[in-house]
């Protein structure tokens, strides 16, 4: 499974504007969601979104072991 990695720089498409770092991957029975976490004003904000909800310019990485 190839997902994007964490740390990863991203920006929401619901809020253009604001850049955010994948901080967690949750995958359920093959789904993949991304935590996403960004700041408005110092306020930290935390959100799950789908792949096809960010833009972003990192690529995917392999997930498993070496």
């Amino acid at each position: 499974m190839m997902v994007y990695p964490c740390g990863a720089e991203v920006i929401l498409k619901r809020v253009p504007e604001l850049p955010g770092n994948i901080t967690g991957i949750s995958i359920r029975f093959g789904y993949v969601q991304y935590e996403v976490t960004y700041y408005v004003q110092g306020v930290q904000y935390k959100v799950l979104v789908d792949e096809n909800e960010i833009i972003k310019d990192s690529k995917k990485v392999k997930l498993g072991f070496k």
